[in-house]
C-alpha cells in the first residue's frame, strides 16, 4: 500500500479538510447503515412489526389514510447528516444478500430520523394483473419518504 503523495496531502488540506471530513463521514454512516441494517434483519425476523417499528421509534400507523398519499419527501430538506445516513441506507439495502424489501428500508430509515416522529406505513393494492402487492412508507412532517405511486395502495386498518 503506498502513501498519498504530499501534494495529494496538501490539496486536502487547502480544502478545509472537507474532503477528508466528508469521506470519514460517509464512512461512518455506511458503517453505521451496515450494522442496522443487520440489527433490523435479525430482529425482524424475531419480533412482530409492529412492536420492532416502536422499538425503533417509528411506531406503526394503522389508521386509516385520508385521501391520498403526502406528497414524496424532497432529500434536500432533511440534515446533512439526515440525507447522508439515509442515503447510506439506500446503498446498503441495494446490495442486501438477504432482500431488498421497502418494510426494512423503511424501518431502519425511521430509526435515523426518529427525531422528526415519523410513522410507518403499510399498504395493498391489487396490481394490473390482479395480484395483491404490499408497500411500506414512513409519513412525518407531511410528507412521505419511500412512496410508490405505481398503484393507489389502501394503508391496512386495525
Amino acid at each position: 500500500m503506498s502513501l498519498p503523495s504530499l501534494s495529494a496531502l496538501r490539496s486536502i488540506r487547502s480544502n478545509g479538510g472537507r474532503t477528508l471530513r466528508w469521506r470519514w463521514l460517509s464512512l461512518r454512516a455506511h458503517v453505521v447503515a451496515l450494522l442496522l441494517a443487520a440489527y433490523v434483519e435479525v430482529t425482524f425476523r424475531l419480533v412482530p412489526v409492529d412492536r420492532l417499528a416502536r422499538h425503533l421509534g417509528t411506531p406503526l400507523d394503522r389508521s386509516a389514510a385520508d385521501g391520498p398519499l403526502p406528497p414524496e419527501l424532497d432529500l434536500e430538506d432533511l440534515s446533512y447528516r439526515q440525507w447522508l445516513r439515509v442515503t447510506a441506507i439506500d446503498r446498503i439495502y441495494r446490495w442486501w444478500p438477504f432482500g431488498d424489501t421497502c418494510l426494512r428500508r423503511s424501518l431502519a430509515w425511521g430509526r435515523v430520523l426518529r427525531g422528526r416522529s415519523p410513522r410507518l406505513r403499510i399498504g395493498v393494492a391489487r396490481g394490473d394483473d390482479g395480484l395483491v402487492k404490499a408497500h411500506s412508507w414512513l409519513e412525518f412532517d407531511g410528507r412521505c419518504l419511500g412512496s410508490s405511486t405505481e398503484l393507489a395502495y389502501e394503508t391496512l386498518g386495525r
